[in-house]
C-alpha cells in the first residue's frame, strides 16, 4: 500500500526488510470469491463513484456488493454497535484510524484526497468570496453535522482555529447529516452557501467551489478498510483492490473530480516476488502461506545467499520485496526500494555435532588438528 505502483506490502518477520511495489501480474482468470454479498459502509460523499464501481465489479466477478451510505461518523458509530460488515469507506482517514484503534479494521488502503471548500450556486449570486462572508447576515449558510459527517468535523476544527466557529454555528440555518443533503440544499436555494468537499461540488453542475485559506489545511485522505468482522476477508480485499486500481475504480473517482492516488493496475490474483536470504526460510514460510490465503495472492519465493541475491538485483532483477539476513546486504540495493525496516535479529553461532564430541567451546577450538570446519562463502553469505 504506498505511493507509485503499490497495492499491498508484505508483513513478514525476518532480519531486515526492504519493501518496494512495482507491478501486479494476473496469474489466472478471475474467480468469484466464495461467500455471500459484500457489505460496504460508505461515506455519503463518495456515493457517486463507489456506486458505479460496485456495479461494474458485480458484473465482472459475480459478487453482490451491498452499499450502506451515511456520514463517516454515523457509520463508525453503527459499526461499533453492530460489529458486522466487510468494508468501511470513509471520507477522512481519521475515522479509519479510530476504527483500527477499536480493533474494527485490519488493512487500510488509500484511494484519493478531498479538500473542504465553500459551495455556492453557479455564478455565485451572493458574491461569497471569503470565509468571513459566511458571517454576513444576508448569506444563508448550511453545514454538515460535525458529529455525523467528516467535512462537518473538519470545518468545525478549522474554523475554531480561525476564531469563526462560534459565530458561524450560531447563524447557521441548517445542519445536515450528509454532504449530499447539503449540496441539494444549496442547489435548490434553501441555503446560499455550505462547506462541502471539492469533489462533491464537482458532481453538481449547478454548484461552484470557492476555495478559502481557512479551509485549505483540511485536505483529507479517502481510505477503505477491511473490517475485522468480515467473514470473507479475501473477497473484501479483492473488491478494495478493484476500487483502488488505477485502471478500474480510480478512473471513476478521477472522472468525478477526486484527486486520486496513483494506484496499481487491476489483477484478480496478484503476484508478489520475494527475494529472501535462505536462513529466513523456515521462519517466514508459514506466514507467507497465511498471507497468500488471506490476500488471494501468490508469493513467488526466491531463497539464496544474500550476496547472490544482491548480485542478481544489481544485474537487473526486480523483486517486490527483499528480506536480508544481514542489514549490510541492503546497502548496495538501497536505492531500489523504500526505506528499510528492521524486524528481527539473530546471533551468529558455531554449529557442532549433537553432544559436541570434539568439545568445541570457543573460536580458538576450531584450530584443533584434524578438525574439519565448514564456512559459508564470504562473498555470497553472511
Amino acid at each position: 500500500m504506498g505511493n507509485a505502483k503499490r497495492a499491498f506490502l508484505l508483513s513478514i518477520l525476518a532480519a531486515g526488510v526492504l519493501l518496494v511495489l512495482l507491478w501486479w501480474a494476473p496469474l489466472r482468470p478471475a474467480r468469484p470469491p466464495t461467500g455471500g454479498a459484500l457489505v460496504v459502509y460508505c461515506a455519503a460523499g463518495l456515493k457517486g463513484p463507489v456506486e458505479i464501481v460496485a456495479r461494474q465489479y458485480e458484473k465482472l466477478c459475480g459478487v453482490s456488493v451491498q452499499l450502506q451510505f451515511g456520514g463517516s461518523g454515523t457509520l463508525l458509530s453503527n459499526l461499533r454497535v453492530t460489529g458486522r460488515g466487510d468494508l468501511f469507506l470513509a471520507a477522512d482517514r481519521s475515522y479509519l484510524d479510530l476504527a483500527r484503534g477499536s480493533n474494527l479494521v485490519a488493512e487500510i488502503i488509500p484511494l484519493a484526497r478531498l479538500t473542504p471548500v465553500i459551495a455556492v450556486r453557479q455564478g455565485n449570486p451572493m458574491n461569497v468570496r471569503t470565509a468571513v462572508d459566511l458571517l454576513r447576515p444576508d448569506v444563508k449558510v448550511g453545514l454538515a453535522n460535525p458529529d455525523a459527517a467528516a467535512v462537518g468535523s473538519i470545518a468545525r476544527d478549522l474554523l475554531q482555529q480561525a476564531g469563526m466557529w462560534a459565530a458561524l454555528e450560531e447563524k447557521t440555518r441548517v445542519f445536515k447529516p450528509t454532504v449530499n443533503d447539503l449540496a441539494n440544499d444549496v442547489k435548490i436555494g434553501i441555503v446560499d452557501a455550505a462547506i462541502l468537499w471539492d469533489a462533491t461540488v464537482s458532481q453538481y453542475p449547478e454548484l461552484a467551489s470557492v476555495q478559502v485559506p481557512e479551509l485549505a489545511p483540511g485536505n483529507q485522505e479517502v481510505t477503505i478498510g477491511v473490517l475485522t468482522s468480515s467473514t470473507q476477508p479475501t473477497a473484501a480485499l479483492q473488491f478494495a483492490r478493484y476500487l483502488g486500481a488505477r485502471d478500474k475504480g480510480l478512473r471513476e473517482f478521477s472522472r468525478m473530480g477526486f484527486e486520486v492516488v496513483e494506484g496499481d493496475a487491476w489483477a484478480p490474483s496478484p503476484e508478489v516476488v520475494l527475494f529472501s536470504g535462505g536462513v529466513n526460510r523456515l521462519a517466514i514460510e508459514e506466514t507467507i502461506q497465511r498471507f497468500e490465503q488471506r490476500e488471494g495472492a501468490r508469493v513467488t519465493r526466491v531463497y539464496n545467499g544474500c550476496g547472490i541475491l544482491v548480485a542478481q538485483m544489481k544485474a537487473g532483477q526486480h523483486p517486490d520485496a527483499y528480506l536480508a539476513c544481514d542489514v549490510s546486504y541492503l546497502q548496495d540495493v538501497r536505492d531500489l526500494f523504500c526505506p528499510a525496516t528492521d524486524v528481527s535479529e539473530t546471533d551468529v553461532v558455531m554449529l557442532v555435532a549433537k553432544g559436541n564430541p570434539k568439545g568445541i567451546r570457543r573460536l580458538a577450538d576450531l584450530g584443533q588438528p584434524g578438525l574439519r570446519v565448514g564456512v559459508a562463502n564470504a562473498q555470497q553469505s553472511t
